[in-house]
């Protein structure tokens, strides 16, 4: 059963958005945070559940939650609520942002799922990226910021799952391509190993699967969504 249940991917209709204003900073300089939610590609937004928190891993393992403010935003020009954060990295190093909602049933769907939605911030020092995740899901096998399109990069599930990726439009495209150029998908080998190539610059989301024991005992699907900076050539 458990092999069956992690074969499994849901298409998402909608998932969380975790970005940064910048994802590479200098140490004692502010990093702003919106979480949103909604279709990031088609740029529709709708309101956002608040999480249940949103932390920061830093390089020596400290975790620090940070305090975060609902907003009213545009999007798209349809007002939506979202959610708000600031982060001054106290020290050198890659600062893991994670913002987590509480587990809720989907219609039509078998196991309750808790979104989990994770970004990397950059302070002047590789330090702590290929560090194991097991509460944020994706394990960087390369190094998660600081690339060009097209470059192929690897990130590694707790166990075997199918993914998808996808392309944020913070503005709606003013004609859409065919789904399959919309979201990309795939299955990591057998070690959990997911191999992309990222062709356009911008925020990207890469989701997987895991399927863990609540607290009661019961089947739960973390859905894990790791957001991605890919750098124009220009820069």
């Amino acid at each position: 059963m458990a092999i069956l249940l992690n074969s499994v991917f849901p298409l998402w209709a909608h998932f969380p958005v975790l970005i940064l204003d910048k994802n590479e900073v200098s140490k004692g300089s502010k990093a702003q945070i919106s979480v949103r939610w909604g279709h990031p590609f088609e740029s529709e937004w709708e309101n956002c559940p608040e999480p249940h928190s949103i932390i920061a891993q830093t390089p020596e393992g400290e975790t620090i939650p940070l305090k975060f403010l609902k907003t009213e935003k545009l999007f798209g020009g349809k007002a939506v609520t979202s959610f708000q954060a600031e982060y001054t990295p106290g020290t050198r190093g890659d600062h893991k942002i994670i913002a987590t909602w509480a587990p809720n049933s989907e219609k039509g769907e078998d196991i309750p799922t808790r979104e989990i939605a994770s970004t990397w911030l950059h302070v002047q020092q590789e330090k702590g990226w290929d560090k194991p995740s097991d509460s944020a899901g994706w394990t960087a096998l390369t190094r998660p910021y600081g690339f060009f399109p097209g470059m192929v990069i690897q990130s590694k599930m707790p166990q075997p799952t199918d993914f998808e990726f996808e392309l944020l439009n913070e503005t709606p495209p003013m004609e859409l391509l065919k789904p399959t150029l919309i979201t990309f998908t795939g299955k990591t080998d057998e070690r959990g190993i997911a191999t992309i190539a990222l062709p356009k610059a911008g925020w990207w989301a890469l989701a997987g699967n895991q399927i863990s024991k609540s607290a009661d005992g019961k089947n739960l699907r973390t859905h894990h969504v790791l957001w991605l900076k890919v750098d124009a050539l220009d820069k």
